[in-house]
């Protein structure tokens, strides 16, 4: 985890967010893949901002639910979040639960609460 941090931290100094966001090209690709190789596959789309072309997203996930794909969303920015949170929850006609979100600085605020301990 700590190298995909440092890796993220060194390329967003190169990159140049924007909108709108439309995760469907992306969700469709992966898809390709997945049928193709028939093997099970985990997208990891990091954004910097909320879904704001839902509509084609919500069918490239619905057609992603019918092969071994999952997709995990890795919100980034200063949000707004809530939308993203409850997103995949509310998504029709999948044939599993494929999508996820992950509020990255909340989940690292509440890491650096916890101390670790093993098993």
């Amino acid at each position: 985890l700590e190298d995909a941090l440092t890796r993220y931290t060194e390329s967003i100094q190169e990159v140049i967010m924007s909108g709108p966001t439309n995760f469907a090209p992306l969700i469709n690709k992966a898809v390709d893949i997945a049928r193709t190789t028939q093997q099970f596959h985990i997208l990891v789309i990091v954004a910097d901002g909320k879904v704001t072309s839902e509509d084609p997203t919500i069918l490239a996930l619905q057609r992603a639910s019918n092969f071994p794909l999952s997709i995990i969303c890795v919100g980034v920015g200063d949000g707004p979040w809530d939308m993203m949170e409850d997103f995949g929850e509310r998504l029709p006609g999948r044939r599993f639960e494929n999508f996820h979100f992950v509020d990255f600085h909340k989940i690292r605020r509440l890491a650096r609460a916890v101390a670790p301990t093993f098993a």
